[in-house]
């Protein structure tokens, strides 16, 4: 499909026509959307008099020769040439970032889950020479809901074990308590619903690879761990959103390998620094030993 536009440069426009009387000027703007709509202009005054209304033979051919430069096929102006040929190259990648756009505002994504799409997305993807329009946005689509299946499928196992220790918590443990408390099984604690805080439905994670989950799911399962409600859990979530993948896969690694009930410590902050500059110094790869948070 034709490019429907091109840009025009206000201001190298008036510098460079400024010695042109109006009626060149007007005669430059008619050969240049001639150009912009044919390609080239055809070494034809007479012909082209009929396009640029108002303007004489002599005047179209001054205007020619000073702005255009005459091929084998016609006449030409080098710059528009140049200005199509970039927006031609540019505007695919255009059409698929709008397209990604689109799908993310009409999406139900959270923060941490559009933060990561929009890290994965690269435009020039689903560019071919082809330049369809049409196909783009259909790659994108797919590329999309592709991920977004999969971003489901890990919450989806994740909220399964976070169910599952809500489950427990609200069995043998929490009776257990209510003995120690002197408090009836019916009721093992008093309840004030209006100063309860209310649970996350699901968790929002920071990552979605599957070493990272598999390794938020290790973690999950652990007896301490399981005890705890969504929203310490989220917490714990936004804590490791701060970091690296790599970095916060190690974090629970350590925190399953220690069995502590926490991932982040006061320490965190330096030791991270500490691993990405040993990554930087050793190709981007830290050994797990140098950096295990020992409590």
């Amino acid at each position: 499909m034709k490019d429907p536009a091109f840009l025009f440069y206000s201001k190298d426009f008036y510098e460079g026509t400024r010695t042109m009387l109006p009626e060149e000027r007007a005669c430059y703007i008619d050969l240049m959307i001639y150009q912009h709509q044919h390609d080239i202009i055809p070494d034809d005054p007479k012909r082209l008099k009929m396009y640029c209304s108002g303007c004489s033979e002599e005047t179209i051919l001054i205007v020619l020769n000073q702005k255009f430069i005459k091929t084998v096929d016609g006449w030409l102006n080098q710059k528009l040439n140049q200005v199509v040929d970039v927006r031609s190259k540019f505007k695919p990648k255009r059409i698929a970032s709008a397209t990604l756009a689109g799908l993310i505002s009409a999406s139900k994504l959270s923060n941490f889950q559009k933060k990561k799409i929009k890290e994965s997305f690269k435009a020039s993807d689903f560019i071919d020479e082809n330049n369809d329009e049409t196909l783009i946005k259909s790659k994108v689509r797919d590329w999309f809901d592709h991920l977004v299946d999969q971003m489901v499928n890990n919450i989806a196992n994740a909220n399964a074990i976070a169910n599952e220790n809500i489950s427990l918590e609200g069995t043998g443990d929490v009776s257990l308590a209510g003995h120690q408390d002197g408090h009836s099984e019916a009721e093992p604690f008093p309840s004030n619903p209006q100063n309860s805080p209310e649970q996350p439905e699901t968790l929002q994670f920071p990552f979605s690879s599957a070493e990272f989950m598999k390794s938020w799911n290790e973690l999950a399962a652990m007896p301490k761990w399981k005890k705890k409600p969504p929203s310490s859990l989220q917490k714990s979530l936004n804590k490791l959103a701060k970091y690296n993948e790599k970095f916060a896969v190690m974090l629970i690694d350590n925190a399953i390998a220690g069995n502590y009930q926490g991932v982040v410590f006061d320490d965190t902050d330096k030791k991270f620094m500490e691993w990405r500059q040993n990554a930087n110094n050793h190709g981007n790869t830290a050994r797990k030993k140098d950096y295990t948070l020992v409590r």
